[in-house]
This record gives structure tokens, sequence and C-alpha cells, in this order.
């Protein structure tokens, strides 16, 4: 109705007590009762008071519930680097957590990869069940031309799933893997049809003359 003044923004100018209550609020994460652990977060998250990364992968290590996990997730999607892979890579292959969360775990761990470590990305993969994380995983994979991906990417031309299969299937596309070639010939007669779609892509882009008839 416009009779009440909007929320307060949240401080921008440091004071002789912030880093005491940041190092409180710290602490806070650190509680036994993981419910006080969220309040505590959520409010940081709200008025934009910076978490420590170590204090939220301990959290995140020993947590399940998917609503923390996002929080954390979210949290920790500010803070990319090494500090943090470790637990992320535990959520994306945790196949107790949330599949959103596992899928979102995986945006922030390769937003955080550069050339030293995006080799880390192929053992991830390796350690998926075949679905759609995998499939997204095989999409990261082929984005960064990992060539040590090539024996993954061929295995699961014959994945049960087919969007494991569609995403190993333009991984070959990608990378040129020639010598699966009969078996991307072989899957332009897939029982899916988006499977047979991205089998003829990856025919052309591998210039597979035997695949002209079919």
């Amino acid at each position: 109705w416009g009779y009440r003044p909007g929320l307060r923004p949240a401080n921008t100018v440091a004071w002789e007590k912030t880093e005491a209550i940041e190092q409180a609020l710290d602490r806070v994460l650190a509680d036994p009762d993981r419910s006080v652990r969220l309040i505590a977060l959520r409010g940081m998250q709200r008025e934009k008071i910076p978490t420590q990364p170590g204090a939220l992968v301990r959290w995140l290590n020993e947590e399940r519930q998917a609503d923390s996990v996002a929080a954390i997730l979210e949290s920790l999607r500010q803070q990319p680097g090494p500090t943090a892979r470790g637990a992320l890579a535990g959520v994306v292959t945790g196949r107790d957590h949330a599949l959103t969360n596992r899928l979102s775990a995986l945006t922030h761990y390769t937003a955080g990869l550069d050339a030293a470590s995006e080799a880390g990305l192929l053992e991830v993969a390796r350690a998926l069940e075949d679905g759609p994380v995998l499939a997204e995983a095989l999409k990261q994979t082929a984005k960064r031309s990992l060539r040590q991906a090539s024996v993954l990417f061929a295995a699961k031309l014959d994945s049960t799933e087919p969007l494991v299969r569609i995403a190993a299937i333009e991984g070959v596309a990608e990378l040129q893997i020639t010598d699966a070639s009969d078996s991307v010939r072989r899957l332009m007669a897939d029982s899916n049809g988006r499977v047979r779609q991205a089998a003829a892509a990856a025919a052309g882009a591998l210039r597979i003359q035997s695949a002209r008839e079919p």
C-alpha cells in the first residue's frame, strides 16, 4: 500500500565489528543443528555477507537435504576454485543427492576448471551412472576436446539411456573419433528418433561414406 518503507539495503562499508561478525556467522555454519545453519546461510546470502568456502565444503560433504544442498551450492557458485572442487564432485557423483542439485553442482564444477584441472572432469564422468547427469558431463567433456575421453565416448554409444547415447554420439563427432564410425552408422537405425537424428548428423561430420545410403 506504500505506507511501509522497503527493506534496508545491505551495508556496503565495513566497520570495526565487521570481521568479528563474519567470523561468528562462519562458526554458525558448523552449528550442530543444521536448521540453524540453513537459516544463517540464507540470511548471509540475503545480506550479501561473504562466506568462507572451508565451512561450506565441510557442511556440503555431510549434507543430503535437497534444500540445504541447493543453498550451499548457491554460495559456492560465487567462489569457484580448487577449494570446493572435491565436494562438488561428490555431489555430482552422489546418487543420494537430488538430480537438480547434481546438475547444478556439475555446472559449478565445470565453471571452475582450467587447462590444468579439466582432466578431472573425465574422472567424474567415468564415475557416473547412465542418466541425465552423465549425459551433461559428456557434453561438457566434449566441449573441452579431451582426446583421452575417446574410449568413454565409444563405450557410451551402447548406453541403455537415449540421452547418454545422444551425448556420446555428439562427442564422437566433436572429437572426430573415426574409430567409432561403425557404431555411429548402426545408431542411424536406433529405436529412438532423436538418437537417429544425432547419428545422422555425426555421420556427416565424420564423413562416413558407408552411411550415405541408409
